[in-house]
């Protein structure tokens, strides 16, 4: 299911690179949502934490991490 959304900035990003990679390989992002909540201080706004995976064309993770995002609420 594809959401759409307006991200108003990036608040924090962590990541560690567990194999390397290389010009020509193929990689593929995959997301999933850790936390949604609406912001206390601007209630048009909320926080989204999401954890990243990143694997290659051999199906070899070589990266994952966080990202936690600002976007626009509008539930």
């Amino acid at each position: 299911m594809l959401i759409t959304y307006a991200m108003l900035g990036w608040m924090e990003t962590q990541r560690r690179f567990s194999a390397p990679m290389f010009p020509g390989d193929t990689i593929t992002a995959a997301y999933e949502v850790v936390e949604a909540r609406r912001s206390k201080s601007r209630p048009d706004t909320g926080v989204v934490t999401l954890a990243v995976m990143v694997t290659k064309q051999t199906g070899e993770t070589v990266q994952t991490g966080r990202d936690t995002l600002l976007i626009e609420w509008n539930a």
